[in-house]
C-alpha cells in the first residue's frame, strides 16, 4: 500500500491517474482518429459513418457516466477500473476478427466505450481529487498530463503497427496494453485518503490536534449534486465545458485525417499531433503554476480562448510552417483545458460528492461533445472539406471562454 514510507500515497494514486489518463485518452480518443483513416481505406466505410459509431459509444455515457460517478463516491475506483480493463481488452480481441460493420458497431460500442468510460476521467480526476485540497493544483497537472503523454506516445506506434501489419492488429495492441498497464494502475487506486487512515495533502490523523497542519481541510466547503445544481456556477460551467468538449472532441478525432488531407502521410500526421501534445505535456506545469496566483475559472477562460485562436491559426495556414504554429499555439493552451476544467468542480463544489457531480455533468455534456466529430465528419463528406466544422469549433471555443470567465465561486 504505502510504496515509501516518506511519499504520501496521494502521489502514487495522481500517478495510476496519470496512466490511466494516457490510456483511455491515447487509445480511447487519439487513436480512433488514427483507425480512421486506415479502416475508411480497407473497408470502404466512409469518414461519417464511422464517426457514427464512435459517437454512439459516447451517447452510451449518458446512461454509464452517473452510474460510475455515483459507484465511485460509495465503493471507490479499483473495480470499476478492472471492469474496464477487461472490457476494451475483451472487444479488442472481438474487432481482431470481425469486418462486419455492424458487429463492430456492437462490440465498439458495448465493450471499448464503456470500457474506457470506466477508465476515463469521471474516475481518475475524481479520486485525485479527493486525495488532495491544498497541493490539488499541482496533483491534477501530474494526472492530467497522462492526457498530453497519451496523445505524444501512443498514436505513433499505432500507426506504424497499422501501416506494417494492419487496423486488426492495431486494435490488439490497444487491447494488450490496456490490461497489462491498466490492470496495474486499477491496483494501486483507492478511494480517498480516510479509507487507508490517512488525510489530505499527506497530513496524518495525529495532525489534526495540529491547528496549521489543518488548514484546508476545516475550510472545505462540499456541496452535493442537487445543492450545486442550485448555482449559476454550475451551469455556467457545464455550458462552458460542454461546448469547448464538443470542439475538443471533433478536432481530436478528425486532426490526423485534416493533416492527411493537407499533404502529410499517416506517419506524419501522427508525428506532428505527437509534437502537439508534447507541448500540452509541459504546458500543464506552467499552469499549474499561474494557477497559483490567478483564479482557476481566469486560468480556463484562457485557455479555452487560445484554443479557438490555435484552429484558427490551423485554417488559415497553408504552408507546413503554419501547421506547426498552430501545433504550438494550439497545444500551449490545450494543455491546461482538461487539467482545469477538472479542477474547477472539486475547488467550487468540494471533494465529498464529486464523483456523482462530475459523473452527472459528464453525462450531460455528451451529447453535445459527441457531436463534434459526428458534424465534422458528415459536413466532410458533404462538403469535402473541413473548414467550415472547424471554423464552428473556434466559435465553440469563445463562447466557452465567456461562460467560464462570468462563472463566479459559489458560497454558502
Amino acid at each position: 500500500m504505502n510504496f515509501h514510507k516518506n511519499i504520501f500515497y496521494g502521489w502514487y494514486v495522481a500517478f495510476a491517474a496519470f496512466l490511466l489518463g494516457s490510456l483511455s485518452y491515447g487509445f480511447g480518443v487519439v487513436s480512433f482518429g488514427v483507425f480512421l483513416g486506415a479502416m475508411t481505406t480497407s473497408l470502404g466505410w466512409s469518414s461519417g459513418l464511422l464517426s457514427g459509431i464512435y459517437v454512439a459509444g459516447r451517447l452510451l455515457g449518458l446512461l454509464v457516466n452517473p452510474i460510475v460517478g455515483f459507484t465511485l463516491d460509495k465503493h471507490g475506483p479499483k473495480k470499476i477500473i478492472l471492469l474496464g480493463v477487461a472490457l476494451v481488452f475483451l472487444g479488442s480481441i472481438f474487432i481482431f476478427y470481425t469486418t462486419n460493420f455492424w458487429f463492430f458497431f456492437i462490440i465498439y460500442s458495448l465493450f471499448i466505450s464503456v470500457g474506457f468510460i470506466c477508465l476515463g476521467h469521471t474516475v481518475s480526476d475524481s479520486t485525485v481529487s479527493k486525495w488532495f485540497i491544498t497541493k490539488r493544483n499541482r496533483a491534477m497537472a501530474i494526472s492530467t498530463m497522462g492526457l498530453s503523454f497519451g496523445g505524444i506516445i501512443i498514436p505513433i506506434p499505432v500507426s506504424l503497427v497499422i501501416e506494417q501489419y494492419g487496423w486488426q492488429s492495431g486494435w490488439l495492441v490497444v487491447g494488450v496494453s490496456v490490461l497489462i498497464l491498466g490492470s496495474f494502475a486499477g491496483f494501486i487506486m483507492y478511494k480517498d485518503p480516510e479509507s487507508i487512515g490517512l488525510l489530505p495533502d499527506g497530513k496524518n490523523a495525529n495532525s489534526l490536534k495540529n491547528t496549521q497542519d489543518n488548514t484546508g481541510i476545516s475550510e472545505e466547503i462540499n456541496f452535493s449534486l442537487t445543492d450545486s445544481a442550485k448555482h449559476r456556477a454550475f451551469w455556467y460551467i457545464s455550458i462552458g465545458t460542454t461546448l469547448a468538449g464538443t470542439a475538443i472532441n471533433g478536432v481530436n478525432i478528425h486532426l490526423i485525417s485534416y493533416l492527411y488531407h493537407f499533404g502529410l502521410t499517416l506517419s506524419q500526421s501522427a508525428i506532428l499531433l505527437s509534437s502537439l501534445y508534447f507541448i500540452s505535456t509541459i504546458a500543464k506545469p506552467m499552469w499549474a503554476v499561474i494557477n497559483e496566483k490567478l483564479p482557476t475559472r481566469y486560468c480556463l477562460s484562457l485557455c479555452y480562448l487560445g484554443g479557438g485562436i490555435g484552429l484558427l491559426l490551423l485554417l488559415i495556414a497553408n504552408t507546413v510552417a503554419g501547421i506547426i504554429l498552430f501545433a504550438f499555439v494550439y497545444g500551449l493552451t490545450r494543455g491546461a483545458q482538461s487539467f482545469m476544467s477538472a479542477l474547477i468542480w472539486p475547488d467550487y463544489f468540494g471533494r465529498e460528492h464529486i464523483g456523482s457531480i462530475r459523473g452527472t455533468v459528464t453525462s450531460m455534456g455528451i451529447i453535445a461533445s459527441a457531436g463534434g466529430p459526428l458534424l465534422a465528419g458528415v459536413l466532410f463528406d458533404v462538403f469535402g472539406s473541413y473548414n467550415i466544422p472547424f471554423l464552428v469549433f473556434v466559435i465553440f471555443f469563445f463562447i466557452s471562454s465567456f461562460f467560464i470567465f462570468i462563472a463566479k465561486k459559489p458560497t454558502i
